[in-house]
């Protein structure tokens, strides 16, 4: 009883900084396309990392952009993160990013990397959810207006 009493104990505030998607419609990419200003395949070439108030730690990295999926075309964007031991992103990879107009982007969207040659159509994806996220995308580009 007393083992079990302080076992709740340390998982009790744990809970309270468990990070969580509801509706769990905002964890598919047809939400985070349909719901972001841009979306891109980009690489982020620096990052800087700040604290904000009360909000905790954000980064800030500048991709260079390797291609345009929707929005306004760039060749390099700025994006932050809020919370940001919830995302990362290892400077040099590639990866898809769904962005909002405020350059946030939102912790529940699937910002992955994103391991697909372009010009020549290969995808080096390494598991089954690399391939299904790639081959999501490349859905969702083509049937963009």
């Amino acid at each position: 009883m007393k083992k079990t009493l302080l076992f709740l104990l340390i998982l009790a505030p744990l809970r309270a900084f468990a990070f969580e998607c509801y509706p769990e419609e905002r964890l598919t990419l047809e939400y985070a396309w349909e719901n972001s200003e841009m979306v891109f395949v980009g690489v982020p070439s620096k990052a800087e990392r700040f604290e904000v108030g009360e909000r905790g730690i954000e980064f800030r990295f500048d991709f260079s952009i390797v291609k345009q999926l929707k929005g306004e075309s760039l060749s390099s964007a700025e994006v932050r993160t809020r919370n940001a031991h919830y995302q990362s992103f290892k400077l040099g990879m590639q990866y898809v990013v769904f962005l909002y107009s405020d350059k946030y982007i939102d912790l529940c969207n699937p910002n992955r990397e994103f391991i697909y040659n372009w010009e020549t159509g290969t995808s080096y994806a390494q598991n089954e959810q690399e391939q299904e996220l790639i081959t999501g995308v490349l859905r969702l580009f083509a049937r963009k207006p």
